[in-house]
């Protein structure tokens, strides 16, 4: 179980990829995804010229799940505009490549409010364009895969459902975060996401602001009962 849920966070969840029948076949069908149809459907979606500026933001969204996004940053990296790389990432969500998690605010003083995290829907597609389908053990970003998968699985299950709710993550000055926070049937539901070491409970701060908010921890031992 814990082999396949690896693959699954190096080599994504297309069926193509899931089904090949060797790993081998696996990269090629999944570097075949990510390269020219990838770049094709995006680009034809919008009716878009510039297949490397979609390159360029695609690698530099790659290299930031995980962490806060700023458009100005991201711009000035790959030497576009804020504007242009806002409607870009638009654009890519749209086009069911990328979605944004938005902080949640309710303009507590120490409160984060106007950043954005940027998840990938497929693991394989976002290690792919970086380069990098290295095993779990050799790599680096370990945790930044595990919650974009999990946070990318419940992104999915809200497609089939008719009253989906928005994803937020929250986060204080002082560095006190929840990896995602999610407000449905009148109560607030916070996600820790740590693939090995989990919280007992959330932060200080969380927990004097929202008395009434629920709290789990989801890690690669627990995952089935919160993700199926």
């Amino acid at each position: 179980l814990l082999q396949n849920l690896e693959n699954l966070l190096i080599f994504g969840s297309y069926p193509r990829v899931v089904l090949a029948g060797s790993t081998e076949e696996r990269i090629a069908n999944l570097r075949e995804l990510a390269g020219d149809s990838l770049y094709k459907d995006v680009l034809k979606f919008q009716s878009l010229k510039s297949s490397e500026m979609v390159q360029k933001l695609l690698v530099a969204l790659s290299l930031q799940i995980g962490g806060e996004v700023s458009y100005r940053e991201v711009g000035n990296l790959i030497e576009i505009s804020k504007q242009t790389a806002h409607i870009y990432t638009e654009i890519l969500e749209r086009a069911f490549v990328v979605f944004k998690a938005l902080p949640f605010s309710r303009n507590l003083r120490k409160e984060i409010g106007k950043t954005r995290k940027v998840y990938f829907l497929d693991n394989g597609i976002r290690n792919s364009l970086i380069g990098n389908l290295n095993q779990i053990p050799l790599r680096s970003d370990a945790g930044a895969l595990w919650e974009n998968f999990v946070v990318s699985e419940m992104k999915k299950k809200q497609y089939d459902t008719v009253n989906s709710h928005a994803l937020h993550f929250w986060r204080t000055y002082d560095q006190q975060e929840i990896d995602l926070i999610e407000d449905y049937d009148g109560t607030l539901h916070a996600t820790e996401i740590k693939w090995q070491k989990l919280k007992k409970q959330p932060p200080k701060a969380w927990r004097e602001n929202y008395p009434g908010a629920r709290f789990r921890a989801i890690s690669k031992d627990n995952f089935l009962e919160h993700l199926l």
